[in-house]
Formats: C-alpha cells, structure tokens, sequence
C-alpha cells in the first residue's frame, strides 16, 4: 500500500493487489483512516487494487496519518506517514549575540 499527502491536503491510499508473501489478495476489504491515533473514517468494502482519496481538515502542526486494512482475518499491516500542516515558521533566537 502506498499513501500520499497533498498540500490540500488531501489523503490518497492505494492499495496492492499482491500480499508480502507473494498470494493475491482476494476478497472486499475495509480501510480506517486514522489521524492522531482517532479514526477518522472506515471506507467499506474496497477491492484490492483500488484507489481512493479523502480531503480531510487538519489543524496546523505535524500530524501522523494511518491507514489500516481490515477484514475477516483481522487487521493487516499499517501503512503510515508524518505530514505537517501550516505555515512552517522559525523560532526566533534565544541564545547568542548579534555581531557586526
């Protein structure tokens, strides 16, 4: 599976047809989309192979978004990436003195 974050921002997964030990997947899966450690959506029913994306809102600050695929064997194999959102601004200085 592969994730992507767009400056939306918007949330794109998509997901590979082929399992880690070489079996295709078969079957409907269910994807939950984490943010922060809250599910923030379950998508029902996708099939191996498939491509969707969300907008999601997100405040501004580094954020970890996950997607997790479901189905009747359990949980698989977490699929996540740190984004950060908002305008990136230095700290000003504490330490040191200015030189001429």
């Amino acid at each position: 599976m592969r994730l992507r974050v767009r400056r939306q921002p918007e949330f794109r997964a998509i997901f590979l047809q082929g399992l880690p030990d070489g079996n295709e997947l078969k079957g409907l899966i269910n994807v939950a989309i984490v943010v922060d450690g809250d599910t923030v959506q379950i998508k029902e029913n996708q099939s191996p192979g498939a491509e969707f994306s969300i907008s999601l809102v997100l405040t501004n600050g580094l954020h970890v978004l996950k997607v997790i695929c479901l189905n009747s064997g359990g949980e698989g194999v977490t699929a996540s990436i740190k984004t950060f959102t908002g305008e990136d601004m230095p700290q000003i200085p504490t330490e040191g003195k200015p030189t001429r």
